[in-house]
Protein backbone atom coordinates (compact mmCIF):
# COMPACT_ATOMS: atom_id res chain seq x y z
CA UNK A 1 0.00 0.00 0.00
CA UNK A 2 1.15 3.39 -0.57
CA UNK A 3 2.03 6.00 2.12
CA UNK A 4 -0.97 8.05 0.79
CA UNK A 5 -3.40 5.28 1.37
CA UNK A 6 -2.84 4.70 4.42
CA UNK A 7 -2.95 7.67 5.65
CA UNK A 8 -6.62 7.20 4.18
CA UNK A 9 -7.44 4.79 5.63
CA UNK A 10 -6.72 5.70 9.17
CA UNK A 11 -7.97 9.16 8.85
CA UNK A 12 -11.88 7.52 7.77
CA UNK A 13 -11.71 5.38 10.16
CA UNK A 14 -10.76 8.30 13.02
CA UNK A 15 -13.42 10.05 11.60
CA UNK A 16 -15.59 6.56 11.75
CA UNK A 17 -14.70 6.66 15.64
CA UNK A 18 -15.73 9.74 16.17
CA UNK A 19 -19.22 9.78 14.77
CA UNK A 20 -19.58 6.75 16.54
CA UNK A 21 -18.52 8.22 19.79
CA UNK A 22 -20.77 10.95 18.94
CA UNK A 23 -23.73 9.50 17.69
CA UNK A 24 -25.61 10.25 21.15
CA UNK A 25 -24.16 14.64 21.41
CA UNK A 26 -27.50 16.96 19.78
CA UNK A 27 -25.00 18.93 18.57
CA UNK A 28 -23.70 18.63 14.98
CA UNK A 29 -21.65 21.62 15.02
CA UNK A 30 -19.76 19.60 17.64
CA UNK A 31 -19.34 17.02 16.53
CA UNK A 32 -18.49 18.34 12.98
CA UNK A 33 -15.40 20.65 15.07
CA UNK A 34 -14.05 16.93 16.30
CA UNK A 35 -14.35 15.31 12.87
CA UNK A 36 -11.99 18.59 11.36
CA UNK A 37 -9.94 18.28 14.66
CA UNK A 38 -9.44 14.19 14.12
CA UNK A 39 -8.40 14.51 10.71
CA UNK A 40 -6.10 17.72 10.85
CA UNK A 41 -3.08 15.35 11.64
CA UNK A 42 -3.90 12.79 8.66
CA UNK A 43 -4.06 15.95 6.38
CA UNK A 44 -0.81 17.67 7.67
CA UNK A 45 0.57 14.11 7.06
CA UNK A 46 -0.64 14.01 3.79
CA UNK A 47 0.70 17.30 3.46
CA UNK A 48 4.23 16.36 4.73
CA UNK A 49 4.39 13.52 2.47
CA UNK A 50 3.69 15.67 -0.69
CA UNK A 51 6.56 18.35 0.20
CA UNK A 52 8.83 15.73 0.71
CA UNK A 53 9.32 15.04 -3.05
CA UNK A 54 13.13 16.44 -2.70
CA UNK A 55 14.18 14.74 0.52
CA UNK A 56 16.93 12.20 0.28
CA UNK A 57 15.92 8.35 1.00
CA UNK A 58 16.96 8.57 4.69
CA UNK A 59 14.46 11.30 5.60
CA UNK A 60 11.80 9.59 3.21
CA UNK A 61 11.86 6.13 5.46
CA UNK A 62 12.14 8.55 8.53
CA UNK A 63 8.89 10.48 6.98
CA UNK A 64 7.28 6.52 6.46
CA UNK A 65 8.19 5.46 9.80
CA UNK A 66 6.03 8.25 11.24
CA UNK A 67 3.49 7.81 8.93
CA UNK A 68 3.32 4.29 9.98
CA UNK A 69 3.58 5.48 13.78
CA UNK A 70 0.70 8.10 13.82
CA UNK A 71 -1.50 5.69 11.75
CA UNK A 72 -1.51 3.03 13.97
CA UNK A 73 -1.50 4.21 17.13
CA UNK A 74 -4.26 6.87 16.57
CA UNK A 75 -6.20 3.73 15.09
CA UNK A 76 -5.71 1.66 18.21
CA UNK A 77 -6.44 4.48 20.61
CA UNK A 78 -9.39 5.65 18.54
CA UNK A 79 -10.74 2.21 17.79
CA UNK A 80 -10.08 1.22 21.62
CA UNK A 81 -12.39 4.16 22.84
CA UNK A 82 -15.00 3.58 20.07
CA UNK A 83 -15.49 0.03 20.36
CA UNK A 84 -13.84 -1.58 23.09
CA UNK A 85 -13.37 0.15 26.41
CA UNK A 86 -15.26 3.08 26.43
CA UNK A 87 -14.23 5.68 29.17
CA UNK A 88 -16.36 8.19 30.75
CA UNK A 89 -14.77 10.69 29.07
CA UNK A 90 -13.70 9.83 25.82
CA UNK A 91 -13.53 13.05 24.23
CA UNK A 92 -10.13 13.51 25.94
CA UNK A 93 -8.37 11.09 23.75
CA UNK A 94 -9.74 12.78 20.82
CA UNK A 95 -8.74 16.45 21.78
CA UNK A 96 -5.03 15.25 23.20
CA UNK A 97 -4.12 12.65 20.34
CA UNK A 98 -4.40 14.98 17.21
CA UNK A 99 -2.46 17.89 19.35
CA UNK A 100 0.37 15.35 20.38
CA UNK A 101 0.72 13.97 16.72
CA UNK A 102 0.32 17.57 15.31
CA UNK A 103 3.34 18.43 17.90
CA UNK A 104 5.32 15.59 16.85
CA UNK A 105 5.00 15.65 13.21
CA UNK A 106 6.24 19.90 13.23
CA UNK A 107 9.26 18.70 15.73
CA UNK A 108 10.26 16.16 12.84
CA UNK A 109 9.43 18.42 10.16
CA UNK A 110 11.58 21.16 11.32
CA UNK A 111 14.56 18.84 12.25
CA UNK A 112 14.36 17.63 8.79
CA UNK A 113 14.53 20.83 7.37
CA UNK A 114 17.18 22.03 9.75
CA UNK A 115 19.32 18.62 8.53
CA UNK A 116 18.43 19.22 4.91
CA UNK A 117 19.68 23.15 5.07
CA UNK A 118 23.20 21.60 6.52
CA UNK A 119 23.66 19.20 4.61
CA UNK A 120 23.47 22.32 1.25
CA UNK A 121 26.28 24.07 3.22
Amino acid sequence: MTTRVVILLAALFAIACVLAVGRNNSSGLLVTLFVLWVFAPFALLGLLVKASGSWDSRRHKRLHALVLGVCVVTTCVYGAVAFIATPSRPAFWFLVLPMVSLVLMAIIYVLALRKQGAACR
